[in-house]
Parts: structure tokens; sequence; C-alpha cells
């Protein structure tokens, strides 16, 4: 998980200046772009991921809402409500990610 993580963080670096900083892009085409260069990265073969500790749980959450916070232009030291991240960018929540991979596993099964 750490390994996939630490590739949607060199991927949405790759991206950064070009797409996601951009100012005349606006935040839903970003979200847009998000999901399609940046989650497809993480997301790769998390349909076989077995979360079943809360320290990997809560790394997996924290993980996508700092890349949520990142893509905002949020600086990282401000306090904000992972729901407020949510709104705001209008991405799924980590564990719904999780949830969508499962499905599309069991639909391709």
């Amino acid at each position: 998980m750490r390994k996939r993580i630490a590739i949607g963080n060199s991927a949405f670096n790759a991206h950064r200046r070009l797409l996601f900083q951009n100012q005349d892009l606006s935040t839903t085409k970003r979200a847009e772009l998000f999901m399609t260069l940046v989650n497809n990265k993480i997301s790769y073969g998390t349909e076989t991921w077995v979360l079943d500790d809360l320290q990997s749980q809560k790394y997996f959450h924290s993980a996508i809402l700092r890349l949520y916070k990142r893509l905002l232009k949020i600086p990282p030291e401000q306090a904000v409500q992972d729901d407020e991240i949510l709104t705001a960018a209008q991405l799924p929540a980590p564990e719904e990610l999780l949830r969508l991979a499962r499905l599309r596993y069991i639909g391709l099964l």
C-alpha cells in the first residue's frame, strides 16, 4: 500500500505545475485529471488489499486526503474537516475508492 501511495505522489508531482496548479483549469476539471492520472496509479491492485488493522486504514485515508488537499491548494498545516475536503474536491472518500475497486473486481469475475 505504501508503495502505491508513493507512486501516486510521484504522479501528482509530475503533473503538478502543468495541470494541478494551473489557475486556468476549474476544480472540477482538475479533479477529473486527478482521478485519471493519479488515482489510477494508486488504485492498481487495491481490489485485493485486505486492510484488517486500523493503522493501515488510517494511513490510506490520510494519504488520499493529503493528496486531495494538495489538489485544492490547501496548506498542510491548515486544519480542515474531511467532509469539507471531499465536498470541495468533489471526489469520493478513500473508503469509497476501495469499495469501487472491489466491486469492479467482483464484476470482472
